[in-house]
């Protein structure tokens, strides 16, 4: 039996490998030969420092084979009609088939639906966003509206179908398995068959994975070494590289949420996203050096390693995910002491208008999510967005 797993960053392949696991263990009860593919990455001048924290992270396990493929690369295979396009993810995977494919969704990227198509027969499995959000693809979807009212859009859909001679098709994924699970449509509920793995399970793999970074550990302790009894962590966003705000409005964001949170002359710790900026924190820092101790996550080393693997860290600090589904996945794993500290009236002062809907929905779940954690069974979704 061969699998693929394919992900696109160190999150995705935490929420993946989750779910091969217990799918394997748990269900089939049968080991596979597996394929992992890192894929449509966007880490171009980090690239190196970005294999290297997959690589680590899986050395957890044997695989057959790991390939990864940039998004330069993908592009690449994508200058083709369709089916020469297949064929040339099947050569650089040099599998002609796949009994298992674990993916995070069937939209968003031209890769993540090459995917599928190269591999029809195969069961797919779909493991979510973060680590375990589905229902999500209307957010990056047009309305027909504005398609029909937008004539270059419909120039480049004409161009594509001359180019490919086909549309990717779309495939019912045969299994669901969501860590934590979190439905942002409860329409894209029917027809599921969601598997919930165990916490216990979920929170072994976890700790397995961060057992393997003694390095990172070891960072951790010297940070809280050198600081006071209960610093404040602030996890950083990426919101003005992803296109949700300017680069004054997050610098100007991040700095109120701080003299908000933190007493004069106290030490906190500034974690920057994985994709964030370092010109932003380190404007960040200048801002706040007269009126505290700020102690940067600034190690090249750990860049991408996903913040769930920080363990010590959270041992005596006061996490502030700003603009982070952490919030969610920290309590789950941690039962720890994180504070969200945006609302309403700073989203629409900081971020884009046309960013804002979608920002406060998303805080709206991460408050309702993480709150929804002290009574959850463990067997149903753990949040479903009220409005849908």
């Amino acid at each position: 039996m061969k699998s693929l797993i394919a992900v696109q960053g160190t999150a995705q392949f935490i929420t993946a490998y989750i779910a091969f696991l217990w799918h394997e263990e748990k269900i089939l009860k049968e080991k596979s030969e597996a394929v992992l593919l890192v894929y449509d990455t966007s880490v171009p001048e980090d690239e190196d420092l970005f294999k290297n924290s997959i690589l680590s992270m899986a050395s957890i396990q044997e695989w057959h084979k790991i390939v990864f493929i940039s998004t330069e690369e993908m592009k690449k295979i994508s200058s083709n009609i369709y089916a020469k396009c297949i064929s040339k993810l099947v050569t650089k995977l040099d599998e002609a088939n796949f009994d298992n494919i674990y993916i995070a969704r069937d939209f968003g990227s031209f890769g993540t639906q090459l995917i599928i198509n190269s591999y029809p027969s195969s069961v797919k499995i779909e493991y979510g966003d973060s680590f375990g959000l589905i229902g999500n693809q209307d957010e990056l979807k047009i309305t027909m509206a504005v398609f029909f009212n937008n004539p270059l859009m419909i120039a480049k859909t004409i161009i594509k179908q001359l180019i490919y001679l086909q549309f990717p098709s779309r495939f019912n994924f045969d299994l669901t398995i969501l860590s934590i699970p979190l439905i942002w449509d409860r329409r894209y509920l029917k027809g599921k068959n969601i598997v919930i793995p165990e916490m216990k399970f979920v929170r072994s793999v976890f700790s397995r994975l961060a057992n393997q970074f003694t390095d990172l550990q070891i960072f951790c302790e010297s940070l809280l070494y050198t600081s006071e009894a209960k610093p404040n962590v602030y996890l950083l966003s990426n919101l003005y590289n992803s296109g949700f705000s300017t680069i004054k409005n997050e610098v100007d964001l991040y700095e109120e949420v701080i003299f908000e949170t933190a007493k004069p002359g106290q030490t906190i710790i500034l974690k920057n996203h994985p994709r964030g900026s370092n010109i932003i924190m380190q404007s960040l820092k200048e801002r706040l050096s007269k009126n505290f101790i700020v102690l940067l996550v600034d190690d090249e080393r750990f860049k991408f390693l996903p913040i769930e693997l920080w363990e010590k860290l959270f041992q005596r600090a006061i996490i502030y995910p700003i603009f982070s589904s952490s919030v969610i996945s920290l309590r789950y794993l941690f039962a720890t002491n994180v504070v969200m500290s945006l609302n309403d009236e700073k989203i629409f002062r900081y971020i884009f208008p046309n960013k804002v809907a979608e920002s406060i929905h998303s805080e709206e779940m991460c408050h309702e999510a993480s709150d929804a954690l002290f009574n959850w069974d463990e067997k149903s979704p753990l949040w479903i967005r009220k409005d849908t």
